[in-house]
């Protein structure tokens, strides 16, 4: 099924409308192929030609029939024309190459944006969703590098160390990707409406394999994190617990043969301990962005020796904050005590200083190195 076609309308139509009939999946959507030649006579077909091609009976074929018939095929692509979502199947060029590698690819993504070219080099960027002042600190130090380096960052809009990933490769001026949990008419979670916008207009894409009205269910998120994982060389955990979602999109990412990376972290906190524990069992400990560039090919060897040396500061308040702050956040009143400065030449001179992009403000009046 993954040779390259060029489909007509009407077949395209039939793939979208096949996509959304309930229990109907890639390994459905071959049999149909094969037994009919193309999803629109598929679709077409009687009951009896679909239970042969299929070979069940049952409360599933039974679903799989009532889904046909409450489904117009033509107004379900007016619906997705009208939202301005696009429809790619598994035999179509643009379908994202490593995705179509894996084992249970599915056979038709939506999506609302530009898909990654052929030869984008993706990393997927995972964590938790109650993030730590480490993770709010440590995320955007590794991405924005990636980014800036063209690579595509893919992560799953959540809350917490998803949505610092996209908002990072926004801020490097790079492009990033969005795999969703709902049908593309809902946005989860709402507060990321506005990031999903902007995701877009910065020429990347949201994408589901999800039809339009499916709400955002416990079952969809463990299916979406075989897209994040499968579109993408290389995944990077920033903070996740032992149970969490984000170290299942690890695994898929190893079983798929593909690079993972796993940030260390405290080894007293919750959020460190799955992380952690995937170092232990070999991924790969990352510290920097390089790390991540070399694996995949994309920095030489002795790129390290090529690095600029720390700015040290060009007046007396910028040497003496550089030298005091740290990788930690740390806040404008215990910096002011540490530099002996009144506390409005210390914040004037972070002003400064994060303009120039030496330093960050991660929120809260607390500060770290950039």
């Amino acid at each position: 099924m993954t040779d390259t076609k060029t489909l007509s309308e009407n077949e395209r139509i039939a793939w979208a409308a096949w996509a959304c009939v309930p229990q109907v999946g890639a390994k459905r959507i071959t049999l149909l192929l094969e037994t009919f030649g193309d999803l629109t006579k598929a679709w077409h077909a009687n009951n009896a030609e679909i239970r042969n091609a299929l070979q069940m009976t049952g409360k599933t074929f039974d679903t799989i029939l009532e889904g046909r018939r409450k489904l117009d095929p033509q107004k379900n692509w007016e619906k997705l024309v009208a939202a301005n979502i696009h429809v790619v199947t598994i035999v179509d060029e643009d379908y994202p190459a490593l995705l179509k590698e894996i084992h249970n690819a599915p056979a038709v993504l939506f999506y609302r944006g530009t898909l990654p070219r052929h030869n984008d080099i993706l990393v997927a960027v995972v964590g938790t969703r109650v993030a730590t002042s480490y993770g709010r600190t440590v995320t955007p130090l590794l991405v924005e590098p990636l980014a800036r380096a063209g690579v595509g960052i893919v992560s799953g809009m959540a809350l917490g160390i998803d949505g610092m990933a996209h908002e990072a490769a926004l801020a490097a001026g790079g492009k990033t990707y969005a795999i969703v949990g709902t049908g593309l008419d809902l946005v989860y979670p709402p507060q990321h409406a506005e990031l999903a916008d902007r995701i877009v207009k910065a020429g990347g894409a949201i994408i589901s394999e999800f039809p339009l009205g499916i709400p955002p269910l416990a079952q969809n998120f463990p299916q979406r994190n075989r897209i994040v994982a499968g579109m993408c060389a290389g995944t990077l955990v920033v903070e996740a617990g032992e149970k969490s979602g984000a170290l299942l999109t690890a695994k898929l990412a190893l079983d798929e043969n593909r690079e993972v990376f796993c940030v260390p972290g405290n080894i007293t906190q919750e959020t460190s301990r799955g992380t952690n524990k995937f170092i232990r069992l070999g991924a790969q400990l990352v510290t920097d962005t390089n790390g991540i560039l070399t694996a995949l090919n994309l920095l030489p060897d002795d790129a390290q020796t090529a690095k600029q040396p720390p700015y040290a500061g060009d007046t007396p308040e910028e040497k003496i904050i550089l030298k005091h702050l740290c990788r930690e956040p740390i806040h404008v009143d215990e910096l002011s005590g540490l530099c002996d400065c009144d506390p409005s030449v210390i914040n004037a001179t972070l002003v400064v200083l994060e303009l120039q992009g030496h330093v960050r403000n991660v929120g809260g009046m607390h500060y770290t190195l950039a």
